[in-house]
Protein backbone atom coordinates (compact mmCIF):
# COMPACT_ATOMS: atom_id res chain seq x y z
CA UNK A 1 0.00 0.00 0.00
CA UNK A 2 2.98 2.54 0.84
CA UNK A 3 4.34 1.85 -2.03
CA UNK A 4 1.46 2.75 -3.47
CA UNK A 5 1.08 6.02 -2.23
CA UNK A 6 5.05 6.49 -2.50
CA UNK A 7 4.88 6.18 -6.70
CA UNK A 8 1.57 8.57 -6.66
CA UNK A 9 3.40 11.51 -4.36
CA UNK A 10 6.95 10.99 -7.09
CA UNK A 11 4.36 11.53 -9.99
CA UNK A 12 2.63 14.41 -8.41
CA UNK A 13 6.41 16.03 -7.38
CA UNK A 14 7.60 15.70 -10.74
CA UNK A 15 3.99 17.44 -11.68
CA UNK A 16 4.71 19.73 -9.77
CA UNK A 17 8.41 20.79 -10.80
CA UNK A 18 6.75 20.41 -14.39
CA UNK A 19 4.13 23.01 -13.56
CA UNK A 20 6.96 25.26 -12.04
CA UNK A 21 9.41 24.88 -15.10
CA UNK A 22 6.53 26.06 -17.48
CA UNK A 23 5.83 28.99 -15.58
CA UNK A 24 8.78 29.96 -15.53
CA UNK A 25 9.70 29.73 -19.48
CA UNK A 26 6.14 31.31 -19.88
CA UNK A 27 7.57 34.39 -17.69
CA UNK A 28 10.95 34.29 -19.70
CA UNK A 29 9.79 34.32 -23.23
CA UNK A 30 6.83 36.93 -22.16
CA UNK A 31 9.71 39.28 -20.49
CA UNK A 32 11.51 38.62 -23.92
CA UNK A 33 8.29 39.35 -25.94
CA UNK A 34 7.71 43.09 -23.76
CA UNK A 35 11.84 43.67 -24.06
CA UNK A 36 11.96 43.16 -28.17
CA UNK A 37 8.14 44.82 -28.36
CA UNK A 38 9.49 47.96 -26.40
CA UNK A 39 13.21 48.04 -28.71
CA UNK A 40 10.78 47.86 -31.85
CA UNK A 41 8.90 50.94 -30.60
CA UNK A 42 12.25 52.32 -29.40
CA UNK A 43 13.36 52.09 -33.33
CA UNK A 44 9.89 52.83 -34.75
CA UNK A 45 9.98 56.33 -32.17
CA UNK A 46 13.87 57.18 -33.51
Amino acid sequence: MSVIVFELYKLNLNAVIYTVDCVEENVKNGALKKRSMHQEQFLFKS
